[in-house]
């Protein structure tokens, strides 16, 4: 039998995910500008698990 999936190891986005998820919903409370920086660390979280593993299938072996 042979290999089922690739499960990828230990990540920190989810972590900055949740912070800039945190941060955008603050902003909501208190001020366009903390909006603006939370949906940028948000941005940045998504698009760094979206293109974590985009170059995984480029390895020789």
């Amino acid at each position: 039998m042979g290999p089922l999936d690739f499960f990828p190891p230990h990540s920190g986005w989810p972590v900055v995910t949740a912070l800039g998820f945190a941060l955008a919903a603050t902003g909501v409370v208190y001020g366009l500008w903390l909006f603006l920086i939370g949906f940028g660390i948000l941005a940045r979280g998504v698009l760094g698990m979206v293109f974590q593993y985009v170059h995984r299938g480029d390895q020789e072996g």
